[in-house]
């Protein structure tokens, strides 16, 4: 009777340490779940945040592109003013240069008349 009582005592201590097991084994798996699961979706995440990277890059790199493009008009475009600001210039000048022979001429003529 007492060795029994001993055994039922061990089989039973036996079994709450099974059911102790199970317990620990359960949340284990649960733990291991809820973390496969948080993995996913923030590998979700990175994915998409590097998506919209790779837009915001690309974006970016077209936007540079377009800026560029219009300052080498903008240059383009200024150095072509410079030049028929220049022309002009001497075309100015050469009508100035011109107009003083004319009036040169003319004074002369003034003279001669007189």
């Amino acid at each position: 009777p007492r060795e029994s009582r001993g055994v039922s005592v061990a089989a039973t201590n036996l079994s709450d340490i099974r059911r102790g097991q199970a317990d620990v084994q359960r949340k284990y798996e649960d733990d291991i779940r809820r973390l496969k699961g948080r993995n996913a979706e923030l590998m979700k995440q990175r994915s998409q945040s590097s998506d919209d990277t790779s837009a915001d890059d690309a974006r970016l790199a077209t936007l540079q592109e377009e800026v560029e493009k219009q300052r080498s008009t903008a240059r383009d475009a200024h150095a072509h003013r410079i030049q028929k600001e220049a022309e002009l210039s001497t075309r100015i000048e050469d009508i100035a240069t011109e107009l003083e022979a004319e009036q040169k001429k003319v004074e002369l003529v003034r003279k001669e008349e007189i």
